[in-house]
C-alpha cells in the first residue's frame, strides 16, 4: 500500500508525498522521499513543472519534474533554479513493494555543497518513544529521536529494516555504496510539530564544481513492508546495465517488469520470452513483435507476468 501526491504550496515551493505504511507516526510528510541539495548561492525553493498518476488495481505509478534550488531564496530578484529532477515511484499490485526512482541534472555551473538523495524522512519522536531500531547487514543501530548534535550516521549497508516491518535495499545505479542516516538534536518540521530523521542515499557533504547538464543523481531504491524475506537483494534484479529495466519477484510470489525512461529519446525494454505465461501490460505502452517494448520519455512502464 501507498500514495502519492504532487502539491505546490505557493509560488516559491512544492512537495512530492509518498506514505508507506506502518503507522501514522512514521513518517513526515513534506517533501517526503524528494532528495535535496545544498548549492552555493542558492536556497531550497522548489516548482513542480508536471506530473502524472496512472492508477491500475491495487497499483499505480506516478513520475514527474521539479526545479530545485532557487535563486530568490539568496537575494537573486527573478526566478533561478540550479537542478532539475525527474522523480518516479512504482507501487505494485502485491501490495507490498514500491520502487522509487529520482535522476537529477544541474541547469548551469554550480558550486555544490550537500547531496541528500533520496531524503526518506523517519520520524522519531514521541509516538515511537524517540528511539528508531534500524537492522543492517552489521547488526541493529539504536537512532535517538533526541541527539546530542547534528550527525550523520553511515550504515555501510546497502539494505535496511525498520522496526515498522519496512525494508529498503538500493539498486545502486550512480551513488553510494550504503545508506547513511541524518539526526537531528530539536524538532526540525514545520513549526517545530515533530523529529525526524533522514535515511539518505546517496548521502555526501563536500565542495565541488558542478557543469551545466552534469547528472549528479542518479538512484534508485526498493521498498517492501510486511514480514521482510531474510535478504532484500534478491527481489529486484537489472535487464541492462543503464538501470532504467527492472525484474521484481513480488510479495504475491508474480514477476513483475519495471522500465522508467529519463532520457531525452525512447527507450528500448526486452521482456523475457518463456513458456510460464504471457506479460500483461499495467502501465505504458503495449510490447511490439519478439516482446520488445519502447518506452517514451518521462514514462513508467509496468508488466506483470500472467500465469498459464
Amino acid at each position: 500500500l501507498a500514495s502519492a501526491s504532487w502539491a505546490a504550496g505557493s509560488s516559491r515551493t512544492a512537495q512530492l508525498t509518498i506514505a508507506m505504511p506502518g503507522g501514522a507516526h512514521l513518517l513526515e510528510w513534506e517533501n517526503n522521499l524528494c532528495g535535496s541539495m545544498q548549492i552555493a548561492g542558492f536556497g531550497p525553493g522548489r516548482k513542480v513543472v508536471e506530473h502524472s498518476i496512472h492508477p491500475y488495481d491495487n497499483g499505480f505509478t506516478t513520475v514527474g519534474t521539479i526545479l530545485e534550488n532557487d535563486a530568490r531564496y539568496a537575494g537573486h530578484p527573478k526566478a533561478l533554479y540550479a537542478i532539475t529532477r525527474r522523480l518516479g515511484f512504482v507501487a505494485l499490485p502485491d501490495g507490498h513493494t514500491c520502487l522509487w526512482f529520482s535522476q537529477a541534472q544541474a541547469n548551469l555551473n554550480c558550486h555544490l555543497l550537500e547531496h541528500r538523495g533520496l531524503g526518506f524522512n523517519l520520524a522519531n519522536d514521541l509516538f515511537n518513544g524517540h528511539v528508531r531500531h534500524v537492522y543492517t547487514s552489521h547488526g541493529c543501530l539504536l537512532i535517538q529521536g533526541l541527539a546530542s548534535d547534528q550527525g550523520v550516521v553511515n550504515t555501510d549497508s546497502g539494505w535496511l529494516h525498520l522496526d515498522e516491518g519496512i525494508g529498503l535495499t538500493m539498486l545502486g545505479i550512480l551513488g553510494a555504496d550504503s545508506f547513511s542516516i541524518v539526526t537531528v538534536p530539536e524538532r526540525n518540521a514545520m513549526w517545530q510539530s515533530l523529529l525526524y530523521d533522514q535515511i539518505c542515499y546517496p548521502y555526501k557533504r563536500l565542495s565541488r564544481t558542478v557543469q551545466a547538464g552534469e547528472t549528479v543523481e542518479k538512484a534508485a531504491v526498493l521498498f517492501i513492508t510486511g514480514n521482510l524475506p531474510a535478504d532484500l537483494q534478491d527481489i529486484a534484479k537489472p535487464m541492462d546495465s543503464s538501470g532504467d529495466c527492472w525484474l521484481i519477484h513480488g510479495r504475491d510470489k508474480q514477476q513483475y517488469i519495471v522500465a522508467i525512461n529519463f532520457h531525452p529519446d525512447d527507450i528500448v525494454c526486452h521482456l523475457p520470452a518463456g513458456d510460464e505465461g504471457e506479460w500483461q501490460t499495467l502501465a505504458g505502452p503495449q510490447p511490439a513483435g519478439d516482446h520488445v517494448v519502447s518506452v517514451p520519455p518521462d514514462q513508467v512502464a509496468v508488466y506483470q507476468l500472467k500465469q498459464k
